[in-house]
Formats: structure tokens, C-alpha cells, sequence
């Protein structure tokens, strides 16, 4: 998730870079974003400070960094201005990915000269930061059961919701919040640690989410799983079904409490509300935190 440099040799003597993929996967066509943290570790200021990258096109979105301004059209270009001893400056970028293929690829390079993106040829002043790798990689996932990327102006993911037997579940996330990673994979039937008892009854599969890198909500946010009837027990009633959520932190526990109001926002989360569609089971689950859901009996 760290793409990290070392420290160069001439002046400015010791800077760093870091990149986070947020997140490290997405949908073809989605935006990819980057959390680029420059560090000045010292002992000398850097008197002016640049970010560039390898890519001619204007990124989605660029945040508003912690010092200085960016561009607000065409290729990325930052000024961040002085940078003093032991201080960091912190930029969220983020780039329209393309709908085929199965990688992204970014270069993000610092420098005291002004210069939007330059190779390493012939530069042995000190005054340009490269990544290594220079190239920081979003794997690009076109599978039925995933979705996801960097929420611009969109707070509702879904994968494909054709289910039958040959998928027999599928989710969709409503997040109370933009410009955060979001990623939903189901699909998953192991490897997820459940060991209450409730976990005897589980059925469909285990649903993945990742929502603000693993952040916690005061207001819920709504998950719905579309379960194929043909992965249900037979003969079971839609106000037996329950949600197993274990948390990030490994913790499993059960929601059981059908939500009031059953439509629009609850007022008693956590909770679930269960119909039939045709054979199908709907389970709409409005939670707190991130983890991984299924239905159960």
C-alpha cells in the first residue's frame, strides 16, 4: 500500500515520498486516487516545492493540499512553497482509469525546480524525488462480484445483480460520504473468521466492504445483499433471516432488529430489512463500520 523513496543524496539531503493506493483495486472506468505525503526530514528547508506526474491528462480530482495550491485544469502541477525541517506536505490525486486492461499506472515526481514531470537523465543535482517503483500500480478488476474506486461525485457501488446459480449473490453499497475509497467484493465463501454460534446458520456468501479505509460512522450507511433463493434454506420466512457481520478487527456478532422505519433512513440502526424478490431475498443492512456481512438463519 507504501510506495516509498529514500532519501537523496544531494540538497535538499533527506526528503522522502510515500503514495497510497486508494484504493488498491477498482472498476474499469472508475477513479483510481493517490494520498502522496511529501516529507522533509531535514536538517534544511527546501525553499520551494513541486509535484508533477507522468500523466498529460487532468486528473478527477485534486484536494485542496495541506500547504500551497494546485491546478485546478490540465495536468497535475502543485506549488507548495517552502518546506521546512521535520514537515510534510499531504495531496489526494485522483485519475479516470480506462474500462479495459487490468492496471493503472501513475508516476509521481517532487522537485525544487518548477518542472511538472522530468526522466532521471542527466539530473544529479538533488533537486528531483523519484518513487521506486516510479511507476505506483492500481490493479483494475472487471469481476462480477467486485466493485469500486476513488467516490467523486458517486456514493452508490454495486456489482452485477443477475443472481442465479452461477452467482448467487451480489451487493450494492450506499456510503454517507464522498472523495473516500470505496470497494464491495462478494463472492467469498472461506476464510473469514465466524465462530459464534449464529454461524451454523449462515448462508449465501461472504460479502466484503471497505468504506474510508476501514473508517467508522456515527450515521449508518445502507449495504444490500440480493440473495438467489436457490442458496436460502427452503421454506425460510424473511423475518427469520439475519445479517453475521465480522468486523475488521475479527469480531463477529449478529444483527437482528428489523429497522424502523422500514423504508428510507432507520432511526434504530444497526439493522436489517428482509423482502422477497420473485424467489430472490433482499437484505438491506444499515451499519457503522466496515467488515464482512452474510445472511443467516
Amino acid at each position: 500500500m507504501l510506495l516509498g523513496v529514500g532519501a537523496v543524496s544531494a540538497a535538499p539531503p533527506n526528503w522522502s515520498m510515500t503514495v497510497e493506493k486508494l484504493p488498491a483495486t477498482v472498476s474499469p472506468g472508475s477513479s483510481a486516487g493517490y494520498r502522496v505525503t511529501i516529507t522533509n526530514s531535514g536538517p534544511s528547508n527546501i525553499s520551494a516545492l513541486y509535484l508533477g506526474s507522468d500523466k498529460t491528462a487532468q486528473p478527477t480530482y485534486v484536494s485542496a493540499p495541506s500547504q500551497g495550491s494546485c491546478n485546478t485544469s490540465g495536468p497535475l502541477r502543485c506549488t507548495f512553497g517552502a518546506l521546512g525541517d521535520d514537515a510534510s506536505v499531504v495531496v489526494t490525486v485522483a485519475y479516470a482509469t480506462p474500462t479495459s486492461g487490468n492496471s493503472f499506472g501513475v508516476t509521481f515526481q517532487a522537485n525544487t525546480t518548477g518542472e511538472t514531470f522530468s526522466d532521471s537523465k542527466g539530473r544529479s543535482h538533488g533537486d528531483t524525488l523519484f518513487a521506486n517503483p516510479k511507476v505506483t500500480s492500481t490493479a483494475i478488476s472487471g469481476s462480477p462480484d467486485f466493485a469500486g474506486g476513488f467516490a467523486i461525485g458517486q456514493n452508490a457501488w454495486a456489482n452485477v445483480q443477475d443472481v442465479r446459480r452461477q452467482n448467487p449473490q451480489a451487493t450494492s453499497i450506499v456510503t454517507p460520504e464522498v472523495l473516500i475509497p470505496v470497494t464491495i467484493q462478494d463472492g467469498i465463501t472461506s476464510g473469514v473468521a465466524c465462530t459464534i454460534g449464529a454461524c451454523s446458520g449462515a448462508f449465501g456468501q461472504w460479502s466484503a466492504l471497505s468504506v474510508a479505509e476501514g473508517k467508522s460512522y456515527e450515521s449508518p450507511f445502507k449495504v444490500t445483499l440480493l440473495v438467489w433463493g436457490g442458496a436460502v434454506p427452503g421454506g425460510t420466512a424473511t423475518d427469520e433471516v439475519v445479517v453475521l457481520h465480522t468486523t475488521d478487527a475479527g469480531s463477529t456478532y449478529v444483527i437482528d432488529q428489523a429497522c424502523s422505519p422500514s423504508t428510507g433512513s432507520p432511526t434504530n440502526a444497526e439493522c436489517l430489512t428482509v423482502t422477497k424478490v420473485g424467489s430472490n431475498y433482499r437484505i438491506e443492512v444499515w451499519l457503522f463500520q466496515n467488515g464482512f456481512i452474510r445472511g443467516g438463519i
